[in-house]
């Protein structure tokens, strides 16, 4: 930490017996105070006692507010600090909502309408049980051991959101025990100009490549395996085909996605079993803003691959793969074994210039004629 510029000054551990040791033998630098064992580290709380990351908020500002105007609307998001994206999918819910406050052109300090208002104040209500969210710190104490390092990436998207999460798998041959645990993910608002379903699909799981490719970079623990999965069966037949022969939109990112993974581990899965709809789909638990699935992943993944979800056999539409295929122009030219005289026929050019002539004669006459037709009308009157 020191070689980026950060100064430890403080310490605290999850461990009483390691607290006292090092409160006994440092010298020179400060132990956290225990009274309470929420501790503020890197900008998230981490309850030590418990080992996990919580979520503070101090609402009282907000809720005294007279009025719900962008300013607060934009205030109140942008106080939810979450690098990591553990509350993500609740999170996008309010930018969303931001995105349309943006397309009615109010003012700052303007109040919302109606239906904007009754989806801030919703979405508040489900604010307040932030403080319930509890997101495990420890990935898994079994990575020492472990047979098998797997890093899982859902990717999904819909027309106003993409979204990615990411789940790290610990396999333990001896013990038979497969750890599943959530360790990032990212959620961008749709842009403004509106993008097919299949290209926006295609967006997500570039998406969950970067994040990957990210993760895998990040952390000190070696991933044996990576696997990535859509609900898309159009972009997984995109990710196999030949990028070159596509629209330059899908060309680029399927060259990005063949590039970074490999072909053979992008996977179907269902959209019901995909923890990356839950960014979109509408909670049916109304005790909790996040849902079990996001925080601990598909309960396949605690199991052997035989028992994952199987490629589909439905049959989609191919007009969603024909209409990115790029046009093919072919230059048609043909022969003649007729002997020709080499130099250009030189009549023609002399039976065009006649023939302009001509032209030029019967204009000036119908002009002459169209005038003296306008002026004996003239005269007439």
């Amino acid at each position: 930490m020191a070689s980026a510029g950060f100064d430890v000054v403080n310490w605290t551990f999850n461990s009483k017996i390691l607290r006292t040791k090092f409160s006994e033998t440092s010298v020179g630098v400060k132990q956290i105070d225990d009274s309470s064992s929420l501790h503020r580290v890197l900008g998230l709380w981490w309850d030590t006692e418990k080992d996990e990351f919580r979520f503070k908020l101090n609402l009282k500002d907000i809720i005294s507010e007279k009025s719900t105007t962008k300013r607060i609307v934009l205030r109140t998001i942008m106080s939810l600090f979450d690098p990591v994206g553990f509350i993500s999918s609740f999170t996008i819910k309010a930018k969303i909502l931001m995105q349309d406050i943006w397309r009615t052109d109010l003012n700052w300090d303007e109040d919302l309408n109606e239906n904007l208002l009754k989806t801030w104040k919703k979405w508040m209500d489900e604010l307040a049980k932030i403080a319930e969210v509890r997101i495990p710190r420890c990935y898994s104490l079994q990575i020492p051991i472990a047979r098998n390092i797997e890093l899982h990436t859902f990717c999904d998207s819909s027309e106003k959101a993409f979204a990615v999460v990411s789940f790290l798998i610990v396999v333990v041959e001896n013990v038979g025990k497969i750890d599943v645990s959530l360790v990032s993910s990212k959620i961008r608002v749709a842009p403004l100009k509106p993008l097919s379903i299949p290209k926006s699909e295609l967006q997500a799981a570039v998406m969950a490549t970067r994040l990957a490719q990210s993760i895998k970079y990040e952390l000190d623990t070696p991933i044996m395996r990576m696997f990535f999965w859509s609900d898309s069966q159009c972009v997984i037949s995109w990710i196999k085909s030949d990028g070159r022969k596509f629209k330059q939109f899908v060309a680029h990112r399927i060259g990005e996605i063949q590039e970074s993974t490999k072909i053979e581990d992008w996977r179907w899965i269902p959209t019901n079993l995909n923890p990356a709809d839950e960014a979109r789909r509408p909670h049916i638990d109304s005790t909790k803003i996040i849902s079990d699935i996001w925080i601990a992943g598909p309960e396949f993944l605690r199991k052997t691959e035989e028992y994952w979800p199987k490629e589909s056999t439905s049959k989609f539409s191919d007009s969603e793969i024909s209409m990115e295929i790029k046009r093919e122009y072919i230059n048609l030219c043909s022969t003649s074994t007729e002997k020709r005289n080499p130099l250009p026929d030189i009549f023609m050019f002399l039976q065009m210039a006649k023939t302009n002539e001509m032209y030029g004669l019967v204009s000036e006459v119908f002009t002459e004629n169209h005038f003296l037709s306008d002026h004996n009308v003239e005269m007439v009157h």
